[in-house]
C-alpha cells in the first residue's frame, strides 16, 4: 500500500491508537459503573489508575468513543454498557483496537472510504492524512491493513447499494401513484404495488396497473452523475424481460441526500444484446453489469395507457 503527500483532510477527526487504548481502559471503568449514575463515573476518572499512560481528559474522550460506536449508551443519567462491550474488551488490546476502528468507521461512513476503494485495491491518496497515519501505527503490516480498509468499504458499498435501491423504489411508486392520481384514477393508484417487499423472484420490483393489465417495473437506482449508467442485473431480472411483454426498466437517480428522481425508462429490446451467453458447457452466468446512456431512456414512466 503506497502513499503520496495529496491526501485529503478528514471530515472529523480519527483517534490515534492512543485514544483507541484510552477507549477501552475507560470502557472498564463504564463496565464497573453499569447502571450506576453518570456522575459517579465522571467523577471516577482522576482516580482511575493508568500509570500515568492516560488522563482524564483522554478516558472521558474514550467514553465519547464507546458512546458514538454504540458501546456505551446513557439514559436517564445512568451508564449503560452494551453486550458487544464486553466482548470487545475480553479481546487482546491490539485486535480490540482494530475492531474498535472498525466500528468507528462504519458509525461515520466517511465518502473518502468508498471513494478509495476499486478493483485495485485502496487507494491511499484518498485516505485521509490523519487516519493513514493512525491505521498505520495501529496495523503496522501493509497488506492487512489494506484487507483491512478493502473489507470496511466493501461492505459499505453493498450497504450503499441497498439503500439506493430502497430509495429508487419507493421513488418509482410514488411517482407511478402520483400520476395515476393527476390524471383521475384514483382507483388504479392505489393498486400500485412494491411486490419486491414480499418476493423477489418475480423478476420485477413494481406491479402498477394501466388501463387491462398492469407494468412490471423493474427498479435500477443509480448515483451516477454522468450520462453513462451501470446497472446490474439478475439472470431472474434478464429472463422476465425477455419473456414479458409488461417487463420495463425504470433508471432512477438518487442523490447524496438519500432522494430519488425518475430518469426514464426503457424497455428490454435495449439491454437484450448486452447480456451475457452461457458457456458450452460447465457453468452459467447469475447477474450481469449492463451499460446505458441516459439518451437511450425514454423521460417518465412507462405509460399506463394502452
Amino acid at each position: 500500500m503506497h502513499r503520496d503527500a495529496a491526501a485529503r483532510p478528514a471530515t472529523a477527526p480519527f483517534p490515534t491508537p492512543h485514544r483507541l487504548r484510552a477507549a477501552l481502559r475507560a470502557g472498564d471503568v463504564a463496565l464497573r459503573h453499569a447502571d450506576g449514575p453518570v456522575a459517579a463515573m465522571n467523577a471516577a476518572w482522576p482516580r482511575t489508575p493508568t500509570d500515568a499512560v492516560f488522563s482524564p481528559d483522554d478516558l472521558r474522550a474514550g467514553i465519547d468513543l464507546l458512546a458514538e460506536t454504540g458501546l456505551l449508551g446513557i439514559s436517564n443519567g445512568s451508564v449503560l454498557p452494551e453486550p458487544p462491550l464486553l466482548s470487545l474488551l475480553a479481546m487482546n488490546a491490539a485486535d480490540a483496537c482494530e475492531q474498535l476502528a472498525g466500528r468507528l468507521l462504519e458509525a461515520r461512513r466517511p465518502l473518502w472510504l468508498t471513494a478509495a476503494i476499486g478493483e485495485g485495491g485502496v487507494s491511499p491518496e484518498l485516505v485521509p492524512d490523519d487516519v493513514f497515519r493512525a491505521l498505520a501505527q495501529l496495523i503496522p503490516d501493509p497488506s492487512r491493513r489494506e484487507a483491512f480498509l478493502l473489507a470496511m468499504g466493501r461492505r459499505f458499498t453493498e450497504d450503499d447499494r441497498r439503500r439506493v435501491g430502497n430509495v429508487a423504489e419507493e421513488a418509482v411508486v410514488r411517482a407511478c401513484r402520483d400520476e395515476l392520481a393527476a390524471a383521475g384514477r384514483g382507483d388504479l393508484a392505489e393498486k400500485v404495488a412494491r411486490v419486491s417487499l414480499v418476493s423477489d423472484q418475480l423478476g420485477y420490483d413494481i406491479a402498477a396497473p394501466r388501463n387491462g393489465g398492469a407494468r412490471h417495473i423493474e427498479v435500477k437506482g443509480t448515483r451516477a452523475r454522468g450520462t453513462t449508467i451501470s446497472i446490474f442485473l439478475s439472470r431472474n431480472e434478464a429472463a422476465a424481460a425477455m419473456h414479458d411483454p409488461d417487463w420495463s426498466l425504470v433508471v432512477c437517480k438518487v442523490g447524496d441526500d438519500d432522494t430519488g428522481d425518475v430518469a426514464g425508462w426503457t424497455t428490454a429490446r435495449t439491454i437484450a444484446d448486452r447480456l451475457p451467453a452461457d458457456p458450452a458447457r460447465g457453468g452459467a452466468w447469475q447477474s450481469a453489469e449492463v451499460y446505458l446512456d441516459t439518451a437511450e431512456l425514454t423521460g417518465g414512466l412507462p405509460p399506463w395507457r394502452p
